[in-house]
């Protein structure tokens, strides 16, 4: 099949890897992606909740290396991922309050080592975990003083965290 769409004039691995859900991911019923929002699998220490878009091993040893080429790589993720409003939302349905930092310390991980170069407009993705309805919110929906960054220690943290949401 992937022979047939290269083949196509026009139509090749730039339209097909980002519109035609094609391929599926490691999440045995999971549905099935475009390309480009698959990650490869020679990313290793992906955290079990992105299982939903990494590739399926099988289906990424069929494909021929330009065409794993489309595959996501990790310093693609927070760019193409994560920043990505569609994909992230459904990322975000598999965390909750168990796996919630694992989330927010991997996110630091991919910023920590992304592209100079790479400029990410984070303001339209809702980081935020809301515990109390647990839900995320955008930062500009949530009240976050300066000062609130600058508390050292989890106790002063979870006395100020216990007031506001009181």
């Amino acid at each position: 099949l992937i022979v047939f769409f290269e083949s196509l004039v026009d139509v090749g691995p730039a339209k097909y890897a980002k519109v035609v859900p094609l391929f599926k991911s490691k999440k045995t019923e999971g549905l099935l992606k475009p390309l480009n929002r698959l990650i490869s699998n020679t990313c290793n220490g992906l955290p079990t909740w992105l299982n939903d878009f990494v590739i399926d091993a099988e289906e990424e040893n069929a494909l021929g290396t330009t065409i794993q080429a489309q595959l996501l790589k990790e310093q693609d993720l927070l760019e193409k991922l994560f920043c990505n409003l569609e994909s992230y939302n459904e990322i975000i349905t598999n965390i909750n309050s168990d796996n919630l930092e694992e989330f927010y310390a991997y996110i630091l991980k991919l910023h920590k080592n992304k592209l100079e170069e790479t400029k990410i407009d984070y303001s339209a993705i809702p980081w935020v975990y809301i515990e109390t309805t647990a839900k995320f919110a955008l930062a500009s929906a949530v009240y976050w003083p300066d000062s609130f960054s600058k508390l050292s220690g989890t106790n002063n943290y979870s006395s100020v965290k216990l007031v506001i949401e009181n």
